[in-house]
């Protein structure tokens, strides 16, 4: 999955928006001050895919087209071997597949298996983040969670949710999965000291009555099956009236495998979260050789995790990553290690995209790529800002980086050093001020030093 160009005529303050993207970078970096219209960018991409995925069908097998996407647009983006086009105008929307037309009863969507010629056209995942508290993303999905629900409720096989909003419950359910899947984990404990062959879980739930179909658990047969895996999978059985399920690192392999292979361990936890079924979930594992549970970590490791996480868990699906300042709550060595770590982990996997908007001059300083700037919803592409320092990309964003007070301070040191008069009483108190206000050994401060070697 790479998108590799977009066009928007107007949506909120991106108008006559223009865009192209590299087609061989997995990582496309977005900066802009507040207000720019990046999150704006990020919902434009979001609503376009969504309606897509919400395409369905009635009673009589007829087409049901959801709510009009509300602006203009082009997008062009590579899926597997395969170049799509979706435009839109006025009320017209035309997909092509490799310069071939293809109308909507041959589109294969989740709500739509088996329909026409069943031709996938769009990325089987994508996954939403948002730094903070906002639910801005989540209600931009909403009415797609309602009606994947109303789905699972009825009694539906869906096997996953297209959109997934990051959730801080859903960062539980991903390091879950990486200590019990099949997928790689070497990573929790190489970069997290974490001990990934001893942990103890808890999966709590809740039983619901309004369900049609009887069986054990009250459920419909799609949601009984995944509690029947849950149950047998216990370290310990326990009957519904204890609330919960518990696991340890001492699974059956063949029990793991069942729920590998049902869907996958994470979307069978974020199916039963979506139902209502499960209400939160407590994992207790060793990290540096102390037992913590998930809810002690910083925010910048649970975020960390479940950003790395993801891409482990769904690496060679079609995924889209829409990551709006992911390194806010991470430490300046994790924001210089973001952005290849990510790539690392992608390589030469083209099934995967990120597209991440961050303010961080460190992330930037790490991009072997240009990142894009966004001024006033016009998008342009920024002069390289790998390996310069963090006062270079600052100032590459239009940003001073340091306060007007201390740069005038420091300027006029310099010309009093320029002068010969660096041995003045007024000289030797402004350095003794700068000394106070920046240290010292300030680099800015060795570098006056010299220039007092130079000038006398």
């Amino acid at each position: 999955m790479r998108i590799t160009k977009l066009q928007i005529t107007e949506y909120k303050n991106l108008k006559d928006f223009s865009w192209e993207l590299s087609t061989t970078s997995a990582v496309t970096v977005i900066v802009g001050k507040n207000a720019s219209g990046k999150t704006n960018l990020l919902e434009a991409i979001t609503l376009i895919f969504q309606y897509f995925f919400t395409l369905d069908k009635n009673d009589k097998g007829e087409l049901v087209k959801p709510k009009s996407i509300p602006f203009e647009f082009e997008i062009s983006y590579m899926k597997s071997e395969e170049t799509i086009t979706i435009k839109k105008e006025s009320d017209d929307i035309t997909i092509t597949v490799n310069d071939e037309i293809i109308n909507f009863t041959q589109i294969n969507t989740p709500f739509l298996k088996g329909y026409g010629n069943s031709k996938s056209i769009l990325p089987e995942r994508v996954f939403l983040y948002y730094a903070g508290i906002f639910d801005r993303m989540k209600d931009t999905v909403k009415n797609t969670d309602k009606k994947f629900k109303t789905l699972l409720e009825s009694g539906s096989t869906l096997k996953s949710r297209s959109f997934i909003n990051y959730e801080p419950i859903q960062y539980k359910f991903i390091f879950f999965a990486l200590l019990t899947g099949n997928t790689d984990n070497n990573f929790l404990e190489t970069e997290f000291n974490i001990n990934t062959q001893s942990f103890e879980a808890k999966l709590y739930f809740k039983k619901k009555n309004k369900f049609k179909q009887e069986n054990e658990w009250n459920l419909p047969l799609n949601l009984n099956r995944i509690f029947e895996l849950l149950n047998n999978s216990q370290s310990q059985k326990k009957d519904w009236n204890s609330k919960y399920f518990e696991f340890t690192n001492k699974f059956e392999d063949k029990l793991i495998r069942e729920l590998q292979e049902s869907y996958g361990i994470f979307e069978n936890l974020d199916i039963l979260y979506l139902t209502e079924l499960v209400t939160d979930m407590d994992i207790l594992f060793t990290k540096n050789e102390v037992q913590i549970n998930f809810d002690d970590l910083s925010e910048g490791e649970k975020q960390r995790l479940a950003i790395r996480g993801a891409m482990e868990i769904f690496r060679g699906k079609e995924t889209l990553f829409l990551l709006d300042e992911p390194d806010a709550f991470a430490h300046p060595r994790w924001q210089w290690e973001f952005v290849p770590e990510i790539q690392k982990v992608i390589g030469e996997n083209n099934s995967q995209q990120v597209l991440f908007v961050t303010h961080s001059p460190i992330i930037l300083s790490t991009l072997s790529e240009p990142a894009f700037v966004i001024r006033n919803g016009q998008i342009t592409e920024m002069n390289s800002t790998f390996g310069n320092s963090v006062n270079e990309t600052l100032a590459e964003q239009d940003v001073d980086y340091r306060q007007d007070e201390v740069a005038k301070k420091l300027k006029h040191y310099i010309i009093f050093i320029q002068q010969g008069k660096a041995n003045t009483k007024e000289a030797k108190e402004l350095r003794a001020e700068l000394d106070k206000l920046l240290g010292s050994e300030h680099p800015e401060l060795k570098y006056a030093d010299d220039l007092i070697d130079l000038y006398e």
